[in-house]
């Protein structure tokens, strides 16, 4: 079972990271994204995963994400995270940045920042031109 867990932590760390990489290359966001929107949902899938909405946020992933991780698999790799952190305070900080995948194509990424009762949060949220999730790690 751990196994299974540190496997799929681990995807989700490549895939969020391989999208963050390069998104640091590109600082404006592609055609047909808007900064407002992107921080907008980044900021309710962080809203819905600290209210332990597995699958409100599975329901937006893209195809690629879901093919990975469905909303129990989600609960078993962030909960741990989410409950540690304790209540949630206040958005810190964000970000706004782009990449470019050939399986997924354009995306915008967002990094916003969290206060916690017992620590602080960084997510790091991918959205695809078809506004679904398709990369998600907190760290």
């Amino acid at each position: 079972m751990k196994r299974k867990h540190r496997g799929l932590t681990l995807l989700l760390f490549v895939l969020t990271l391989s999208m963050a990489l390069a998104a640091c290359a590109q600082k404006t966001l592609p055609e047909g994204f808007d900064q407002a929107k992107v921080t907008t949902q980044a900021k309710q899938v962080i809203t819905q995963l600290t209210n332990k909405e597995y699958a409100s946020v599975a329901a937006q992933f893209s195809p690629e994400m879901k093919a990975a991780l469905d909303a129990q698999k989600l609960q078993t790799a962030v909960g741990p995270v989410i409950d540690k952190l304790g209540a949630f305070k206040e958005f810190k900080s964000e970000t706004v940045g782009a990449g470019e995948n050939p399986t997924i194509g354009k995306y915008a990424v967002a990094i916003i920042n969290c206060v916690y009762a017992n620590g602080n949060a960084t997510y790091t949220i991918s959205i695809d031109s078809a506004g679904k999730v398709c990369g998600l790690y907190v760290k």
